[in-house]
């Protein structure tokens, strides 16, 4: 059976109201966070022509039903990706905090470590040990195409007007509508690129490597000691990459060393999200641990590689650093506390730990939104009248574990009690296979379901979806069915 007119009709016209809702904001948005580390050159750099004053000031927490490790921003929306198993991607409001959408990486489990990127009317999401990428409508959640490359772990893609890149057992250029590959470089590495205009820049594992962004010619090769989860980053013709011991500017052109900055026994912050961010004069670096063991936060001199200052905090571990009007916020990993300093000069001028803060703050639309465990901290300039409204966040939400499954899995959908609901499973065509559930819902319910269509026989493998209903909400969620 097809899936119901009323059920199309009533998502299409979901669709088609959040899609004016979306262009309306668009057109007054200033600063999207479409993609880790801001852009594809992965500055985590804003701009020169924001004012946000600082100390801000915190405003309600939206949130989030598992707890967020990364954050992206496009037009209205915030897109979070959550630990767990599964891995989770959901779709917030940015402006009332409301869950618009919300799905799953099947097969993943555990600490995601992967930040999500918004192309066109896409957002694609991975997972640690997940099947593959995911391409999902950003207005709707449905899924329109995965490439099956596997875990994604420590691997975010990057995009720019025309390709998606990303490292798996090797370099992979997509196109981002398709999910069909453009071309395959055996180049794998720990580390997400970076782009410019021409070129694409990797760290493997033993070599930083410059290639055409055309058809992956080889540019330029440096062997250099990598370490995991290397930074890699370029603006304005210079690139910016850690090895062991050091950070260094190359001429993206050549490869050509500009300048050197030895580390000095610190250990940079080893993450998916890079450890530096830099203006057009500072690049700042975040520090795991330096020879007390103790994680912290360097400014250099951009041009030069000398140090300007350095700061310490009383803990092990630093996050992803962001640089907003003159001032890089970051989070420490021991004591999850949310840190402001003056870019020039090192001085603490914000200081928060009323929240359990980790990873990495973004900006965009005047807000910084910092991840804090299963929610969202929204700061706001002094002076800022509106609140982010509390969110409901279980009005409709649905898990299934294990996924994929061979013999049977549990669907957990989570809903307000009292309230009717409607739990389907549907094939990839859009045809209902099974109806599980038609009543109303207790507040949370465990349903599972062995793999068998309405009629009694076994469904082929495959991917399959599930979609929950009630009155005001539709949700689904991606299972994999397997022998």
């Amino acid at each position: 059976m097809a899936i119901s007119s009323f059920f199309f009709s009533r998502r299409a016209v979901a669709a088609q109201i959040f899609s004016i809702i979306v262009l309306l904001i668009s057109t007054s948005v200033a600063q999207d966070w479409p993609m880790v580390n801001k852009e594809k050159g992965r500055s985590s750099w804003i701009g020169p022509d924001v004012h946000f004053p600082s100390p801000p000031v915190k405003k309600t927490p939206i949130s989030v039903p598992k707890d967020v490790e990364s954050l992206i921003y496009s037009q209205g929306v915030l897109y979070a990706m959550s630990s767990g198993s599964p891995n989770t991607i959901t779709a917030i409001d940015a402006t009332t905090g409301s869950i618009l959408w919300w799905d799953s990486v099947a097969s993943s489990v555990a600490s995601c470590d992967f930040v999500p990127a918004v192309w066109n009317d896409l957002v694609f999401a991975g997972g640690q040990r997940g099947i593959g990428l995911y391409a999902f409508d950003r207005l709707t959640g449905r899924l329109r195409w995965m490439k099956s490359i596997g875990s994604l772990y420590c691997k975010a893609p990057i995009v720019d007007d025309s390709s998606l890149y990303i490292m798996r057992d090797s370099l992979r250029c997509l196109d981002p509508s398709t999910g069909s590959t453009r071309w395959v470089k055996p180049y794998t590495g720990t580390a997400s690129p970076a782009l410019d205009d021409s070129r694409i820049y990797v760290c493997t594992n033993n070599a930083i490597v410059a290639l055409a962004k055309s058809d992956g010619a080889l540019q330029w090769s440096l062997n250099k000691s990598i370490p995991s989860y290397p930074s890699v980053a370029v603006a304005n013709g210079v690139l910016y990459a850690s090895s062991l011991d050091t950070i260094a500017a190359y001429d993206a052109a050549t490869g050509t060393v500009i300048w050197t900055h030895p580390l000095e026994g610190k250990t940079l912050a080893r993450l998916a999200t890079n450890a530096i961010a830099f203006t057009d004069s500072i690049l700042c670096y975040a520090f795991w641990s330096d020879t007390s063991g103790k994680g912290g936060i360097a400014a250099l001199d951009i041009r030069t590689g000398s140090l300007l200052w350095s700061y310490s905090f009383p803990v092990q571990g630093a996050f992803t650093p962001t640089i907003v009007d003159n001032v890089v916020y970051v989070t420490d990993w021991m004591a999850n506390h949310l840190r402001g300093f003056r870019i020039r000069t090192g001085e603490i001028v914000f200081h928060d730990s009323t929240s359990s803060y980790m990873g990495q703050p973004i900006f965009a639309n005047g807000i910084l939104y910092v991840p804090a465990g299963s929610g969202i901290v929204p700061f706001a300039p002094a002076g800022t009248a509106a609140e982010m409204p509390d969110n409901p966040h279980t009005a409709l939400f649905i898990e299934t574990s294990p996924n994929p499954f061979s013999t049977s899995t549990v669907l957990r959908v989570m809903c307000k009690p009292y309230a009717p609901l409607r739990l389907s499973v549907f094939d990839g065509l859009g045809r209902r296979t099974a109806s599980l559930y038609n009543g109303m819902s207790t507040g949370t319910l465990d349903i599972r379901w062995d793999g068998k269509d309405d009629h009694g026989m076994q469904v082929p493998p495959g991917v399959y979806h599930v979609v929950a209903e009630t009155d005001t909400h539709v949700q689904r969620s991606s299972i994999v069915f397997i022998r």
